[in-house]
């Protein structure tokens, strides 16, 4: 009890995110992070508590010279790991962070995969919120082979604004654009991940929505969010194939 009553705050704030976390995690509605940010302060005051616990020096109480001596250079020695350990994690941060620049959005760590490979975990606006069309533009632009493209585009910006002729308005239910003289297809990782992906409970869709002719024209990547591998990529969330 003695310990509950020092500790209520750290206490308070732990259960509120246990709390608040078990419940995000019950719900149907995941689409993004963002949604978790009310326990980001919370998590970061008790990171720091924690690491403030942690790498407190601990006094010894010493009753010679020698002990006083001996329990400072151990004292000293296992500070300077300690803080030594937070330098390299504070340097691992700063470099992952300039590495994934500008793709910000489309952020997952090592373990979840890096930048590139984190729509096999999630999409939506934790990977795809439509960031990438002027990278798309710029790659239409540095391609003139691809004269058309078919474009399945989740975003609110419009295609042809960016891009002009060579865009042509596609989805899955129209088919494969190569029978209509189209040969390239740029389709945001989120629509094929909601055409592809298996489907939770409660979940339905269309046969025709679910891109099968690119998934038997394209092979697929396999593993976690199998989607056809694309032949180039526009940023991190438009796939490109060229059929």
């Amino acid at each position: 009890m003695e310990y509950c009553r020092k500790n209520f705050a750290q206490i308070s704030m732990l259960l509120f995110v246990l709390g608040y976390w078990g419940y995000s995690m019950k719900t149907p509605l995941n689409i993004g992070v963002r949604h978790l940010i009310p326990t980001f302060p919370f998590i970061y005051i008790l990171a720091a508590s924690a690491w403030r616990k942690f790498a407190m020096p601990r006094v010894d109480t010493a009753y010679s010279l020698f002990g006083a001596l001996k329990g400072a250079l151990r004292t000293f020695f296992s500070t300077a790991i300690k803080y030594a350990f937070l330098a390299a994690l504070i340097l691992w941060t700063f470099i992952e962070t300039v590495s994934v620049s500008p793709n910000f959005l489309s952020y997952f760590n090592q373990l979840g995969g890096g930048v590139s490979e984190g729509y096999r975990f999630a999409t939506d606006s934790n990977y795809d919120w439509g960031q990438d069309m002027l990278r798309l533009r710029d790659w239409a632009n540095s391609h003139p082979e691809a004269d058309k493209i078919a474009v399945d585009y989740f975003g609110g910006g419009s295609p042809q604004y960016y891009i002009g002729d060579k865009a042509i308005n596609w989805w899955s239910a129209k088919g494969n654009p190569a029978e209509s003289g189209i040969h390239w297809l740029a389709v945001s990782v989120n629509t094929l991940e909601g055409a592809i992906a298996p489907l939770g409970p409660y979940y339905s869709r269309n046969l025709e929505d679910e891109y099968r002719w690119l998934q038997a024209a394209k092979p697929s990547a396999g593993g976690m969010g199998a989607l056809p591998t694309p032949d180039y990529r526009a940023g991190t969330s438009i796939f490109i194939y060229h059929l």
